[in-house]
């Protein structure tokens, strides 16, 4: 659900209710059961949209986690001192040195 369609879909509901008013005023049963049937789903939304918009648009993730160490990951080289030396490389680091033909 997209909350920048919320005004179209006010206008939508609008229009249900004097459709509606029509279909009573000839007595058109059928078309008054369709048309209930179909507002009461646009105020779902519509109640669904406000709800959304009430809720704050950002989620905290936390820190990222890098410690773990299972025996199965990728080690990438690294230099230090002018001595290679060897780490953990994290799944989103491993993916990329594949890319670009670093150490497996």
């Amino acid at each position: 659900m997209d909350p920048t369609q919320m005004p179209r879909l006010q206008e939508i509901h609008a229009n249900l209710v004097d459709r509606l008013q029509e279909a009573r005023n000839q007595g058109w049963l059928g078309e008054v059961a369709a048309l209930e049937t179909t507002m009461a789903a646009a105020a779902q939304k519509l109640e669904a949209m406000r709800e959304r918009a009430a809720q704050p648009s950002t989620v905290h993730l936390g820190m990222p986690d890098f410690r773990r160490t299972p025996a199965d990951s990728p080690r990438a080289l690294t230099v230090d001192d002018g001595r290679p030396t060897e780490f953990l490389a994290p799944a989103w680091l491993s993916g990329l040195i594949r890319e670009v033909g670093g150490p497996r």
